[in-house]
């Protein structure tokens, strides 16, 4: 377990101003070496980090320059990192960037783009928002995600903004009981598509310190807001306190914990894809009511132990994924006027609500030229009266961004914007219900 000691070299910046803007914390050599990470997200649950997941994080620095960063507190994962787990790795830079001027400052933002890995520690997730979004520093971690595919990881608060939704905590720490019985109360507060962009964490939210205290409560109420207010259903990773979640890029996220010592677990968490579902009550100042026949979200729950053969297949967060998982057991979560509930479930079925004979046809639409050189997709509604609205998925659920090129009451042209060849899945909607076909980019 990582220990606080001071390192070698401590390293105070000013400003021009002469008042501080970062600290930085260097052990190891600070000459740059560049290697060949490998990409990977590390989701940690808040107390005593684990050093098998952290161990394997590490490793897909491949032999490279670590930095940390964080808004309060000092050193304690240098050692930690550059020595005491036993990875080889060149350095490990810690930075305390505790305002936007620090996020902004060139060496700061230079050193994070030269990492091979980066880590976010623990502290208050509404200082790495208000201090660090729409900065040069956001910009040096998107590119180590989607450029330089770097492993990125992070712990309690760290952990709290590395979904694509992520609860900013505005207004403090939302707590169970509270929201529950106000879904709009002050602390509700949730940020999207605006922060880390990273494509496995797309569509999800996380939440840490899962049980202490249980916070069960508090993540339905982010989901049921989520798709009352902006229309989409997300899905959640949550962490009990010893727990991790090591997610690799064959949409694997293993689970990491210190059974038997820590009874700990993690938890991921979609919205049922049958039977009825909807919200029957998320309005300001009345209890949440989200039970309909008891089975509104489906969890797949995992005890965390020391093997790293536990694990959840992320593609099962699709709309018609069905991949295989092991360790868990199912779950089915409501909430019934402001109560929280849960019991042993069964598990999550995901095909399609519409199922033609072929997934590439169908009698309602036509949908052209399938497959496409050029990401470039017509949609023909056969019924000439017939208005409808689409998404598109990849085959992990998450939605792929496309260009309208133009559009009718009945028919509608788009492009992909980031042209991958592949499958694609197109969710067709109409005053008839959802159709779902396979679409194809050669």
């Amino acid at each position: 377990m990582k220990q606080l000691s001071l390192t070698l070299l401590v390293l105070i910046v000013n400003s021009m101003s002469f008042a501080q803007t970062y600290t930085l914390w260097s052990i190891g050599d600070t000459i740059d070496i560049v290697t060949q990470p490998k990409p990977a997200t590390l989701l940690m649950g808040g107390a005593t980090e684990d050093d098998r997941a952290m161990k394997r994080f590490l490793q897909y620095a491949n032999g490279g320059d670590v930095v940390v960063i964080r808004t309060s507190g000092a050193d304690g994962y240098n050692n930690y990192m550059y020595s005491q787990l036993g990875v080889n790795v060149h350095s490990v830079r810690t930075f305390l960037i505790p305002n936007i001027a620090a996020a902004n400052d060139s060496f700061v933002v230079q050193t994070v783009r030269k990492a091979e890995a980066l880590w976010i520690a623990g502290g208050d997730q509404w200082t790495y928002i208000s201090n660090w979004k729409n900065t040069a520093l956001e910009n040096a971690l998107n590119y180590l995600v989607n450029v330089k595919k770097a492993p990125i990881g992070g712990t309690s608060a760290g952990m709290a903004v590395m979904g694509e939704y992520y609860n900013s905590a505005q207004g403090g720490s939302a707590v169970s009981a509270t929201v529950l019985n106000n879904p709009y109360d002050a602390t509700v507060t949730i940020g999207n598509s605006d922060f880390i962009q990273n494509s496995f964490m797309n569509d999800i939210i996380t939440d840490t310190h899962f049980d202490n205290p249980d916070r069960k409560g508090r993540l339905m109420t982010f989901i049921a807001r989520t798709w009352k207010d902006q229309n989409q259903k997300i899905s959640g990773i949550a962490c009990e306190e010893y727990t991790s979640v090591f997610i690799d890029t064959n949409f694997k996220a293993t689970v990491y914990g210190g059974q038997p010592t820590y009874d700990d677990n993690a938890f991921f968490v979609k919205i049922d894809c049958e039977g009825n579902n909807a919200i029957e009550q998320c309005i300001s100042g009345s209890p949440l009511n989200w039970k309909q026949d008891s089975s509104v979200v489906k969890v797949y729950k995992i005890p965390a132990d020391t093997t790293g053969t536990r694990y959840f297949d992320l593609r099962n967060f699709s709309g018609n994924a069905n991949y295989p998982n092991n360790g868990g057991l199912w779950e089915d979560w409501w909430v019934s006027n402001g109560q929280f509930n849960s019991r042993v479930g069964s598990t999550l079925n995901c095909m399609p609500n519409s199922v033609e004979d072929n997934p590439y046809e169908s009698s309602r639409y036509l949908v052209y030229p399938n497959p496409s050189m050029n990401g470039i997709f017509t949609i023909q509604s056969n019924h000439v009266n017939s208005a409808f609205t689409y998404r598109l998925f990849n085959v992990i659920g998450q939605v792929v961004p496309i260009q309208p090129l133009e559009s009718s009451f009945n028919s509608s042209r788009f492009q992909l914007l980031n042209l991958a060849s592949g499958i694609y899945f197109l969710q067709l909607s109409d005053e008839k219900g959802m159709t779902q076909l396979k679409i194809k980019v050669d």
